[in-house]
């Protein structure tokens, strides 16, 4: 169902703009219960991705929103991402469903990614990725995408 993404690109920016995230909270003083989420922008480029509608390569560029907030114990985060996005063979980035939490022994990721061409064709991008903090090992690691219409 899913045509596999082999580009490791996309999987280290996603891992880049996670651990940014945790670097992030883990540098800055930890937010009072109280206090408004912490919020900031990355650039991000992925590239080596295959378009499952044309099967073509394509490089997309634009930005990433990540806002964390502290859990109510103060052992974690959980997080989501916005992002805006174009790419080289004319889609945009319309809809970003990304959520996120890290307890100090798991860090855990969902996203899915809607992709629109002017055209009408569109895709979207799934994914889930779990770490194991405490062992160091990934368990989980399934990204793929799927023409929704062409």
């Amino acid at each position: 169902m899913y045509s596999h993404i082999e580009g490791t690109a996309f999987r280290r920016t996603l891992a880049l703009v996670a651990i940014t995230a945790l670097m992030v909270v883990g540098l800055g003083a930890a937010p009072a219960l109280a206090d408004p989420p912490e919020t900031f922008t990355v650039p991000a480029t992925f590239d080596g991705i295959d378009n499952p509608c044309t099967g073509v390569a394509f490089e997309a560029t634009g930005s990433v929103t990540v806002t964390i907030h502290e859990t109510h114990d103060g052992k974690g985060i959980v997080g989501r991402t916005t992002a805006t996005a174009t790419s080289t063979d004319g889609y945009e980035l319309t809809s970003r469903k990304n959520r996120f939490m890290d307890n100090g022994s798991i860090f855990k990721e969902r996203l899915r990614d809607i992709w629109e061409h002017p055209n009408g064709s569109s895709f979207s991008v799934q994914g889930k990725f779990i770490y194991n903090i405490t062992d160091d090992v990934v368990v989980v690691d399934m990204f793929g995408a799927t023409c929704l219409d062409s």
